[in-house]
């Protein structure tokens, strides 16, 4: 009975710490992402941009990202970006725009 108890407390703190560490690398890569988009916003490439979240399956995350430009880049760039993302994936995030 001891060894049962032992194991099943060691099952839920693994559980507990897997858990803790997917919401920070979600928090990491929300933050990266938002950065990327506002330094972009601040070298005046894009005008705006919205960022909505929703989860594709148990563990992967999709992003899309709602861009807006000023009158001349209307047609150069997509207005729409979706980024489908899984845990510990690449939390560095990186947009260039190319004329």
């Amino acid at each position: 009975m001891k060894n049962y108890k032992k194991i099943s407390l060691i099952f839920v703190l693994y559980l507990a710490v897997f858990f803790s560490a997917i919401r920070m690398d979600d928090y990491l890569f929300d933050g990266n992402l938002n950065q990327e988009l506002s330094t972009l916003k601040r070298q005046h490439k894009i005008d705006d941009f919205e960022i909505e979240k929703s989860t594709q399956s148990f563990v992967k995350k999709k992003y899309s990202m709602q861009l807006s430009y000023s009158s001349e880049d209307t047609h150069a760039y997509p207005r729409t970006i979706e980024l489908i993302r899984s845990p510990f994936s690449s939390r560095k995030v990186s947009i260039e725009f190319e004329k």
